[in-house]
């Protein structure tokens, strides 16, 4: 919706390009809509899915809660609880893709790439473990944790 209207008022400036006064706005706005649109369906997910764990229906809540992260990879808090549930829900798999598109975002935190590590780690991807854990500390080097992380992964390639 908001991205219509950018792009209504867009042609509404385009016609009147003879008033210098108007500019049609810039690409970069109507690229920021449709980030608002993608967050607006994210949070409408995870409020849905707050409803639904509120009525005793984990299953539902926990698939509103991935579509969240799916539209809106960007908030590494929602989408560091996903990851967690979905490794208690025995879903690995899923787990790591979730972690996965949110270290993905351009400003992707340090703690969110060593939580990409740890859930490497788990399912013994050993060297995206290392590279993820790299990662955390290239971006903050006081990230203790990432390197508590890489002691631990080396420790267990010397027991190889």
């Amino acid at each position: 919706m908001v991205a219509i209207a950018l792009l209504s008022c867009t042609g509404c400036a385009m016609r009147n390009a003879s008033n210098p006064g108007v500019d049609p706005p810039p690409a970069a706005a109507i690229l920021d809509a449709k980030g608002a649109e993608k967050r607006i369906e994210a949070q409408a997910r995870y409020a849905s899915g707050l409803a639904f764990e509120l009525n005793g229906r984990p299953e539902e809540a926990l698939r509103d809660f991935i579509l969240s992260v799916r539209a809106d990879p960007s908030n590494e808090e929602v989408a560091m609880e996903v990851s967690r549930r979905l490794l208690l829900a025995k879903d690995a798999e899923q787990a790591v893709e979730i972690a996965e598109l949110a270290a993905a975002v351009p400003n992707a935190s340090a703690g969110m790439h060593a939580h990409l590590a740890v859930l490497y780690a788990e399912r013994g991807q050993t060297k995206d473990a290392i590279r993820a854990n790299r990662r955390a500390i290239e971006l903050s080097p006081g990230v203790l944790t990432a390197y508590y992380n890489l002691y631990n992964l080396h420790l267990g390639q010397q027991d190889d």
